[in-house]
């Protein structure tokens, strides 16, 4: 078996809390929105409790708890315009056990658990006693689904708004000239130069003018990144 070091040690020990995602898509006739309770992975012993596995433990068990997933699609129809312009304190009702604002679910809020056991033993001692090297179970709340006339012609607004943004064209990367001209370069060069050139050769930054600002900055717009880069530095050693 290999050394068990520090990396090992963080990794076996790892523990994961997320709490409180609240994911939401707003438009004129409605609100859709994913929201989780909390996603949480930790390391527990045999019984599925939290603990801190001793550096010589023979089996790691890893717990992942999701709790309270959901989907909704609230819309104007049905409960009018407070599916719209969703504030803080709103978002957050949706935890709350007294909630004040109406959430019409399309898969109202489900948990699940997931357990996983893995062996640190080596392959081959556990071949022998048939052990497999990793086992998990999974636990599933049975799931629910409901839809609505109007969710229903709202969520095919969704999937049109989703397919018009996904068919709209990119916006065209510039066209980069790979083969300056001599007189271009020089151009560059020169003017690049002074940023680096004093009298006293003490390599500071006299002032360019505006508009070799200007040309500097056409001319990168229209050159590669590649050749750019070259041309400074050509322009700091020729300083």
């Amino acid at each position: 078996q290999k050394a068990y070091g520090m990396v090992d040690r963080i990794i076996d020990n790892l523990n994961i809390s997320v709490s409180n995602i609240h994911i939401r898509f707003e438009a004129e006739p409605y609100a859709f929105g994913i929201t989780l309770k909390e996603l949480q992975i930790v390391t527990t012993d045999e019984n599925w409790e939290k603990a801190i596995p001793d550096k010589d433990a023979t089996c790691i068990y890893r717990q992942l708890s999701m709790k309270s997933l959901a989907l909704y699609m609230n819309t104007k129809d049905e409960i009018g315009n407070k599916h719209q312009m969703a504030t803080m304190s709103m978002l957050e009702d949706i935890w709350s056990e007294d909630q004040k604002h109406t959430w019409r679910h399309l898969i109202p809020p489900i948990s699940s658990t997931l357990r996983v056991a893995q062996e640190k033993r080596d392959e081959e001692k556990l071949a022998p006693e048939n052990i497999p090297m990793l086992s998990a179970g999974f636990e599933f709340e049975p799931l629910g689904f409901t839809l609505s006339r109007h969710q229903y012609y709202n969520l095919l607004a969704l999937l049109e708004d989703i397919s018009q943004e996904s068919a709209k064209p990119s916006e065209e990367l510039p066209k980069f000239n790979t083969d300056p001209t001599d007189k271009l370069r020089d151009k560059y060069i020169a003017a690049y130069k002074k940023r680096f050139e004093d009298p006293k050769n003490l390599r500071q930054y006299p002032k360019v003018s505006k508009h070799e600002e200007k040309t500097l900055s056409t001319l990168e717009e229209k050159w590669s990144l590649q050749n750019t880069i070259a041309f400074r530095l050509t322009a700091f050693q020729c300083a």
